[in-house]
C-alpha cells in the first residue's frame, strides 16, 4: 500500500473469496490493519487457508469500498490442490530358489514402491508361515523404489509360504535324490562301500589311539614306581654299607683285644694255654655281642 498524502493513513485490508461486487462483497477470509506513513509504502502479510480443492478468485480491497461501487480491487486466482499422499507398498516378491534341502536358505527379495505424490515412510514385514522373519522401515520419494531382502529356511520337508503385504510366494523343502548315470552303478556302489570302510577304519583308529594313550599312562606310572623303588634300594644299600663298615671296625677292635690278651698272658707266665684260649674266646664273644647290638640298632 502506498500513501501519497502528506499525513499518515490507517488502512484496513480485506481478502475476500470471490469476484468484486458492490455491497458487502464476497466472503472475507482474512483481514488486517496497518498505518502507512506519509509519502511511503507499507506491506502487510495475511495468512488464511481453504480446505476444499478447486479454483478460487481472491479479491483484495480496503475500507473505502462502498455499497454501490466496488472500486477497483485487485483480483487473483488461487488453485487449491488435494494434499499429496504417499502410497507405499510391496510391488514384487521373488525367491532365489523355489526348492531347497532341509536347512538350506532361499533369499526373499521384496521390491517396495511409492506410487503416491508425496514422500512417506512405511514398515515392510516379511513373514514365513505367519511368523515375521524381517521388519524394515523404508522412506521413499514419489515414484521411488527400494528392495528389502531376507533369508528363509526350514528344517522339515514340506511346502512353505512367504508373504510381504498382499504378495505371497511358496517354496518346497525336500531331500534331493541322487541320480546315478547309467553304467556307473557298480562304481558308485564300490565308492560308497570304500567310504564306509574308511569311516570304520577311522573309528577303529580312534579307539586304538585311546588305548595307546591309556597304555602310555600306565607305563609312565610303572616307571615312576620303579624309580621310587630304586631310590629306596639305594638308600638301603647305603645303610648296609655303613653297617658293614661298623662291623669291620668292631672286628678290628676284637682282634686288637685278643692280641692284647695274649700278650698279657705271656707276661703272666703262669697261665695255661687253655686259660689263654678261653680268655680270647670270651673277649671275641664280648666284641661280637657289641657288633650284634650295633647292627640291631641300625636295623630298627
Amino acid at each position: 500500500m502506498k500513501n501519497t498524502d502528506d499525513v499518515p493513513h490507517r488502512h484496513a485490508v480485506y481478502i475476500r473469496k470471490g469476484p468484486a461486487k458492490a455491497g458487502f462483497g464476497p466472503e472475507v477470509v482474512t483481514s488486517g490493519k496497518t498505518i502507512v506513513p506519509a509519502g511511503e509504502t507499507a506491506t502487510i502479510k495475511l495468512d488464511f487457508s481453504i480446505e476444499e480443492p478447486g479454483s478460487y478468485t481472491l479479491t483484495v480491497g480496503d475500507w473505502r469500498v462502498d455499497f454501490k461501487d466496488p472500486g477497483e480491487p485487485i483480483e487473483k486466482t488461487l488453485i487449491v490442490e488435494k494434499a499429496g499422499k504417499a502410497m507405499i507398498s510391496p510391488s514384487t516378491l521373488t525367491l532365489s530358489k523355489a526348492e531347497v534341502e532341509p536347512g538350506e536358505s532361499t533369499t526373499v527379495s521384496v521390491d517396495v514402491s511409492n506410487e503416491g505424490n508425496a514422500k512417506g515412510s512405511k514398515t515392510i514385514e516379511i513373514t514365513l508361515g505367519g511368523e515375521t522373519i524381517k521388519s524394515e522401515t523404508v522412506t521413499l520419494e514419489p515414484g521411488e523404489t527400494t528392495t528389502v531382502t531376507a533369508e528363509a529356511s526350514e528344517s522339515a520337508e514340506g511346502t512353505y509360504t512367504v508373504k510381504a503385504g498382499e504378495l505371497t510366494r511358496t517354496f518346497t523343502v525336500k531331500k534331493r535324490k541322487v541320480v546315478i548315470p547309467p553304467g556307473l552303478e557298480d562304481k558308485v556302489t564300490l565308492a560308497i562301500r570304500m567310504a564306509e570302510n574308511a569311516r570304520s577304519a577311522a573309528v577303529s583308529a580312534g579307539s586304538s589311539a585311546q588305548a595307546a594313550k591309556s597304555a602310555a599312562n600306565e607305563a609312565k606310572e610303572t616307571v615312576q614306581k620303579a624309580v621310587t623303588a630304586a631310590q629306596s634300594a639305594k638308600t638301603s644299600a647305603d645303610e648296609a654299607k655303613d653297617l658293614a663298615s661298623e662291623a669291620k671296625d668292631a672286628a678290628v677292635d676284637a682282634k686288637t683285644a685278643a692280641q692284647e690278651a695274649k700278650a698279657a698272658a705271656e707276661e703272666a707266665g703262669g697261665v695255661s694255654a687253655s686259660m689263654l684260649v678261653a680268655s680270647m674266646i670270651v673277649t671275641i664273644i664280648v666284641v661280637l655281642a657289641g657288633v650284634y647290638v650295633i647292627t640291631g640298632k641300625r636295623a630298627t
